[in-house]
């Protein structure tokens, strides 16, 4: 009798759909690619304002977003805190999880003070992304 192996559970949470907004085309193919590998639909943008669009967008037909992901710096548009407290007036209880490359010392210790729900600090793997949804979905 073979044994076949078990597949470890790697699904954050049940199937969701995600808004990640980041500027720079590697690193939104990268969260993509993240997104996918755990099961979630993820719709991918560059600024604030296609942010804002897509999000309004979902809520006008129903569909909202289950997550928001929301890088803190877009070079020359509007950043994630900006765009995470305008979707947080249209929707107090969306969870938004901020990222970062940069070193914001203060965002890491009071993000929650804003109403967002976890942070992840760049680089980041597979594994904190996981560890960021289950804290930000609680």
């Amino acid at each position: 009798e073979s044994a076949v192996p078990e597949v470890p559970e790697i699904s954050a949470t049940p199937s969701l759909r995600a808004l990640v907004m980041e500027d720079d085309d590697f690193l939104g193919h990268l969260m993509d690619d993240m997104f996918t590998v755990l099961g979630h639909d993820i719709d991918v943008v560059k600024d604030g304002d296609e942010a804002l669009s897509l999000f309004q967008g979902s809520l006008n037909s129903g569909t909202p977003y289950g997550v928001v992901v929301l890088d803190v710096t877009i070079r020359g548009g509007r950043g994630g805190i900006e765009t995470g407290r305008a979707m947080l007036e249209l929707t107090p209880d969306v969870p938004i999880i901020l990222m970062s490359g940069y070193h914001e010392a203060d965002l890491n210790s009071t993000f929650q003070d804003n109403g967002f729900r976890a942070f992840l600090r760049k680089p980041f793997g597979l594994d904190a992304l996981k560890s960021a949804l289950q804290t930000g979905l609680t």
